[in-house]
């Protein structure tokens, strides 16, 4: 059982405002079935998926997953926690016994779960037609190997099931009483609520005078184990769901974001009532909002609706760059575009953020790096080797680089030879950072470099060294010597293309929306999605 503490929770309404910063602030949403993905058996238009928890526990997960095949939502059983998975999971767990059976008042979802725990379960839907006989002197009999009673909601409840449940707790040594949920009301269909397990559970409460372990929202169990399996922070999750007693509270006992919206039990004017001390951190009025807020920012800030987001890593210390971690991050640089002109064009942000999405993806046993720690650390490596970049090869010519390198800065030695070995021979670079001012040139046997406008180079030396020019010259890409008109048109029409590009894949998932079938759909879904359609159309697409 869980207190109900006043709330000092600021409530804000879901706003174009503020949906960037709920998106950006967490790692994963949690998000209720009923009233909030679906009524009964209507979607609610434009609902996300990561993982849903629902209290409802007439259904297993593998069939909740079909359920979510018919609506148009693919969902695999392993991102659906529902209440009947939840029982099963507290019995193993907590080691009951396999020589013990358990008890079901619910539906198959229960048994389901169990049997594919390892457990004995019985009861539940073969005993819907059964009836208690109440004759003098006749004894009902009940099963004394029965360990567990697991009670959910049961839309055939009957005295018999009663009866039997009460029998187990009452005189079976150490038989736990489990509560899938305690909801009082329930959407089983898109027009009205219904009485919920939890009118089932305080038949048994009242029959037994014993409380039971509640397994589903808001119990901390179903918390615990989804932290277990996802190995993320609660700080870093948002609890989207319907009602403030269960969804709500379920969130904040956690110390999880809390997303109530209003197309299911809990209206605004409860949301609002003073007695009213459960309070979410955003409220709106239904999940197909975060869709149509996002719609009014640029389009990049679409891609961030997934709900499992790259988020900047905090930089609490300085930030230490390993050899590998270098490496590594020049790789990101290479790969992430091999044209020079296409690969410095992009928006700066966007494409550091690349790099740093590659290096994050790759990287094994190396802190996370945002696109600014890669850009300035790029910036800062690729200036040191650059002053160490010459046009020439082979052990000498690298031990004399040193030497310069050390005599131009303060004698400090040059530590990023594993980076200049990878750079060198990459046209991208050598295109993007060719060397300021007169360029180097080998005059002598020994090695020695001088500037090219050296005046004290023989005339057999410049002529070597001009027919070595002009070998480079005829080796090199047309690309590295067209003039700076042809290259700012071509770096203008490169950049043309990216954006393009970004604009068909924003409007494919716009014409997805548009074309979306909506057959399935009540008449006030229709309308919503008429009104979104109108937006796109009228704001976004301009016709």
């Amino acid at each position: 059982m869980f207190k109900m503490e006043s709330s000092s929770t600021s409530t804000h309404q879901l706003s174009a405002h503020n949906i960037g910063d709920l998106i950006d602030s967490v790692d994963a949403f949690l998000f209720d079935c009923d009233g909030v993905i679906w009524k009964g058996d209507f979607l609610i238009y434009g609902g996300k998926k990561l993982v849903f928890v629902t209290n409802n526990s007439t259904k297993s997960r593998s069939q909740y997953a079909k359920k979510f095949q018919s609506l148009g939502i693919s969902v695999s059983q392993d991102e659906i926690f529902s209440s009947s998975f939840a029982a099963a999971m507290f019995l193993k767990v907590h080691k009951f016994p396999q020589d013990k059976k358990v008890y079901v008042i619910g539906g198959e979802g229960i048994l389901e779960e169990l049997q594919l725990a390892g457990f004995t379960g019985f009861g539940g839907p073969e005993d819907d037609e059964k009836l208690a006989e109440l004759k003098p002197n006749s004894l009902f009999e009940h099963d004394k190997s029965v360990g567990a009673v697991v009670v959910g909601l049961d839309p055939r409840i009957n005295y018999y099931k009663l009866q039997y449940g009460t029998l187990c707790i009452r005189e079976n040594p150490g038989c736990v009483f489990i509560a899938t949920n305690r909801d009082s009301v329930g959407h089983m269909t898109n027009l009205q609520e219904w009485p919920g397990a939890g009118c089932m559970v305080a038949a048994i409460c009242g029959s037994t005078q014993k409380e039971p372990i509640v397994v589903g929202k808001p119990s901390t169990f179903m918390m615990d184990f989804l932290l277990e399996r996802y190995n993320i922070s609660c700080s870093r999750m948002c609890m989207v769901g319907d009602r403030l007693d269960t969804d709500i509270l379920f969130g904040r006992n956690a110390g999880c974001k809390t997303l109530l919206v209003l197309s299911g039990v809990t209206t605004l004017p409860t949301l609002e009532d003073p007695s009213n001390t459960i309070q979410p951190d955003y409220y709106t009025s239904k999940v197909s909002d975060i869709f149509d807020l996002m719609a009014s920012l640029a389009s990049i800030r679409l891609e961030h609706v997934v709900l499992h987001n790259e988020t900047e890593p905090t930089q609490k210390s300085k930030l230490k760059w390993s050899k590998e971690a270098t490496t590594l991050l020049i790789s990101a640089w290479l790969n992430t575009s091999k044209d020079n002109i296409v690969g410095n064009d992009q928006i700066s942000r966007r494409f550091w953020d690349r790099i740093a999405k590659y290096f994050n993806t790759n990287c094994k046993g190396e802190e996370r790096r945002s696109g600014k720690q890669c850009k300035d650390h790029w910036n800062k490596m690729n200036q040191k080797v650059q002053a160490h970049h010459s046009d020439w090869s082979g052990e000498q010519i690298i031990e004399n680089a040193h030497d310069m390198y050390k005599s131009e800065n303060n004698n400090s030695n040059f530590l990023l030879m594993h980076c200049w070995r990878l750079l060198k021979d990459e046209s991208k670079w050598n295109t993007v950072y060719q060397p300021q001012g007169g360029k180097r040139t080998k005059v002598s046997e020994s090695g020695e470099y001088t500037s090219s406008s050296n005046a004290d180079i023989s005339d057999h030396e410049v002529s070597e060294v001009r027919q070595k020019a002009a070998k480079r010259k005829e080796m090199e890409n047309h690309e590295q010597h067209a003039t700076f008109y042809d290259i700012s048109e071509r770096k203008a029409e490169a950049l043309e293309k990216l954006l393009a590009i970004e604009k068909e894949k924003t409007m494919t998932k716009y014409m997805d929306y548009l074309l979306m079938d909506t057959s399935h759909m009540t008449p006030e879904q229709k309308k919503d999605h008429e009104k979104l359609c109108i937006h796109i159309k009228t704001n976004i697409l301009k016709y």
